[in-house]
């Protein structure tokens, strides 16, 4: 970035002199483009600082690595000139020295818009190989063959400011039961249908109402939860029309566990009961009052004391105790009922009966917003300015 220019007109005089030169030599045979874009934006190797803490669990280091960040994609939504990647940079990235590749339609020429201590613009040569501080937005300026027009794009480079697998729980007062579900014999809903365990049978029927027909299992309805019943329902990611359904409770001081695909165009779909694996070591443990709920990509259960909270990653076949969601003590350790539930804003809320205040908190991930990726190419090269 060592060539600054206060005028456009240099760019415009060296692009002419250029196409006077040319048409000495053969110009019948070079087309000149009077539109342009940049088509494609991407990040090289990268700094970043890492912070540690050692086995003491107290004292804390950092230490600088580098990074390929080729792979974090930038999305150019040309209809507004804006650049920008929806999937973050690692937290400690130095975006303040940035090597990037900026490609263009019709050989366009790119430009740096820059702004002096007194606010007035200057504009300076592109170059792959020159560092450039994406710390803020940064505005790029594309010129056409001819120098005659170009159109203006804001760069903004995101970095998480947060760690990825951090949850705090915070103490506070709110209303749980919303979340929760409360009507008489129903233990949980999908899209279509509404679940019940009504005179020792597993139930199903419309989800606006309507006749319950029994469902059918692998195993004997015996073996059915019947006290601390939680149910949880979520579409598969590779067809939203299907549905993986979770049923777990107690029984007779035991946990059961139960689900199914719900696939109405397939009817060999049954429950399928989980039976306990003698060599298994990954079972959860009976917790009397027990809830679950699905929280990110896994299931998170507790009761009993409170002293654990088991998660499973698997929808439920293996569990493991978790540090992370582990309660404070504040909350106590001694049993009792609760309730726990999610929020559409993915918090995750835990509250004993009777309590004026609860437990909540947001794994960190989860509170990262997903911004739009795809956008219209129509009219991409129309709107430069003249």
């Amino acid at each position: 970035m060592n060539k600054l220019f206060s005028h456009v007109v240099v760019v415009i005089a060296a692009v002419l002199s250029l196409t006077s030169c040319l048409s000495d030599n053969d110009d019948s045979n070079t087309t000149y483009y009077t539109d342009t874009a940049i088509s494609s934006f991407s990040l090289g190797t990268l700094n970043i600082t890492y912070h540690t803490t050692a086995k003491d669990g107290v004292t804390d280091s950092t230490y600088t690595s580098t990074f390929s960040a080729s792979s974090y994609a930038f999305d150019i939504d040309q209809q507004n000139g804006t650049i920008a990647n929806a999937d973050s940079l690692p937290v400690g990235t130095d975006a303040a020295h940035c090597l990037a590749t900026i490609n263009t339609v019709n050989s366009g020429t790119v430009l740096l818009v820059l702004k002096s201590k007194a606010g007035a613009d200057s504009l300076a040569y592109y170059s792959s190989s020159d560092s450039i501080d994406f710390s803020s937005p940064v505005r790029l300026r594309v010129y056409n063959m001819q120098g005659t027009a170009h159109r203006d794009y804001v760069v903004t480079v995101n970095v998480h400011k947060q760690e990825k697998n951090q949850f705090a729980w915070q103490e506070g007062s709110f209303d749980i039961s919303s979340l929760v579900q409360h009507e008489d014999s129903i233990i949980g809903k999908t899209k279509k249908y509404r679940y019940g365990i009504i005179d020792g049978k597993l139930m199903r029927s419309p989800i606006a109402g309507g006749t319950w027909t029994e469902e059918k299992l692998d195993e004997d309805a015996s073996l059915l939860p019947t006290e601390d019943v939680s149910f949880i329902a979520a579409p598969m990611t590779t067809d939203t029309t299907l549905y993986n359904i979770f049923l777990i409770g107690n029984r007779d001081g035991k946990t059961v566990r139960w689900s199914k695909v719900e696939d109405d165009n397939d009817a060999s779909q049954v429950w399928t009961y989980y039976d306990d694996d003698e060599y298994e070591r990954k079972n959860l443990p009976y917790l009397a009052n027990m809830k679950a709920v699905l929280y990110g990509d896994s299931i998170i259960a507790t009761g009993g004391n409170f002293s654990a909270v088991y998660t499973s990653p698997d929808w439920g076949l293996t569990w493991s105790k978790s540090s992370l969601y582990a309660l404070p003590l504040a909350f106590g350790r001694t049993a009792g009922t609760f309730e726990m539930a999610v929020d559409k804003n993915n918090y995750l809320y835990i509250k004993r009966d009777g309590a004026s205040t609860g437990w909540y908190g947001r794994l960190s991930q989860l509170g990262w917003s997903n911004e739009q990726r795809v956008f219209t190419r129509a009219k991409a090269l129309l709107r430069i300015k003249e």
